[in-house]
C-alpha cells in the first residue's frame, strides 16, 4: 500500500506547487511578459514532461536527457535555463535555444514563444508532426495549428489547454491527473 501511495503523494505535491506558482504570475501576465512569467512557464514545462509518456522508441537509452528546444528571444531562453539539469526519474532536462527551424532537429519538447512569426510556427509544427515532440506554445489557436499544449491568460490567471488529438497523433500520452487541470480543446 505504501508503494502505491508514494507516487500519488509526489504527483499531488508537484501539482500543488504548480498551482501555488500560478498566483504570483497572474499580475505579471496582465502587465506583460517578464522573466518571472517565463520562469513559471519553464516550471510548468518541467511538470508537463513529468506527466507525459513518450513511446519507447523516442529515446535511444534509458537515461538519455529530455531535449528541450526553446524558440524565442534570449531572455525567454535564460528563464527556461532555470530548469536545465533538473531530473525527471533517470533523465535530466537539457535546455537549448532554437533560432532556425531547419536546425531545431527533433527535440522531445519544443517551446514556441508568441514572438515567432507565423511561417516559422507552421514550419516547426509541421516538422513535429512526424516525430514524438511535445509542442508547447503561447499562441492563439495553437492546437488548431497542430500544437499539443498552449498557455493562456484568462482573467489574469495562467492556464493551459491540451489537444488530446494532437498528443495522440504525436504518440504522446498525457496523465489523467494532468488532463484534470487542463482545458481540453478537442475530443479524441
Amino acid at each position: 500500500m505504501q508503494t502505491v501511495m508514494r507516487p500519488v503523494i509526489l504527483i499531488t505535491v508537484v501539482l500543488l506547487v504548480s498551482a501555488l506558482l500560478i498566483g504570483p504570475v497572474s499580475s505579471s501576465v496582465v502587465h506583460g511578459e517578464t522573466g518571472d512569467e517565463y520562469a513559471v512557464k519553464a516550471a510548468f514545462v518541467l511538470n508537463f514532461a513529468r506527466f507525459f509518456q513518450w513511446p519507447g522508441n523516442a529515446f535511444t537509452t534509458p537515461t538519455e536527457p529530455y531535449d528541450l528546444c526553446v524558440m524565442g528571444n534570449q531572455s525567454i531562453v535564460d528563464a527556461f535555463r532555470t530548469i536545465h539539469g533538473k531530473r525527471i526519474g533517470d533523465r535530466t532536462i537539457q535546455v537549448r535555444r532554437g533560432t532556425d527551424p531547419d536546425q531545431v532537429g527533433t527535440p522531445h519538447l519544443l517551446f514556441i514563444s508568441s514572438g515567432i512569426d507565423p511561417p516559422t510556427l507552421f514550419k516547426l509544427l509541421g516538422k513535429a508532426k512526424a516525430c514524438h515532440v511535445l509542442t508547447i506554445g503561447e499562441v492563439p489557436h495553437f492546437a488548431e495549428f497542430g500544437g499539443v499544449i498552449n498557455f493562456l491568460n484568462r482573467q489574469g490567471r495562467l492556464q493551459f489547454e491540451i489537444s488530446r488529438r494532437i498528443a495522440d497523433m504525436q504518440g504522446l500520452t498525457p496523465s489523467s491527473r494532468l488532463l484534470k487541470l487542463a482545458i481540453i480543446v478537442d475530443d479524441q
